[in-house]
């Protein structure tokens, strides 16, 4: 996974995932793993968000305005779990500080990103 992304995911992360894998805690709460192919695939999920974000054909808008999604070597969001809710979970990665890992989370009834 970090080969891919072209950096390195937080040790807790990585920890939690060794522990348990992706999928569904509590009936509420979806944690992104690495299943090829599943709903809780962490880097299924990037590739379609990153993908989505960079289609010229759908504008310059953003589905996680004011960030990006992150592409390798640049700075954005890449996101690691969400609620039936609709929250989101997210890190912010910048390849220029590897190891830096900020949560930003955001609720589609406000949409206001905290960090």
């Amino acid at each position: 996974m970090e080969g891919e992304l072209g950096a390195p995911l937080p040790a807790d992360y990585k920890e939690l995932y060794e522990v348990f894998g992706g999928g569904v805690f509590g009936d509420s709460v979806y944690f992104l793993g690495r299943e090829e192919g599943l709903a809780f695939d962490f880097l299924t999920q990037w590739r379609v968000s990153l993908s989505v974000d960079q289609d010229s054909g759908l504008g310059r808008v953003s589905a996680v305005e004011p960030y990006a999604i992150y592409a390798p070597g640049g700075k954005g969001l890449v996101e690691w779990g969400s609620t039936e809710w609709a929250e989101e979970y997210f890190w912010l990665i910048d390849a220029e500080r590897p190891g830096e890992h900020p949560v930003l989370a955001r609720s589609h009834d406000v949409g206001a990103w905290h960090r």
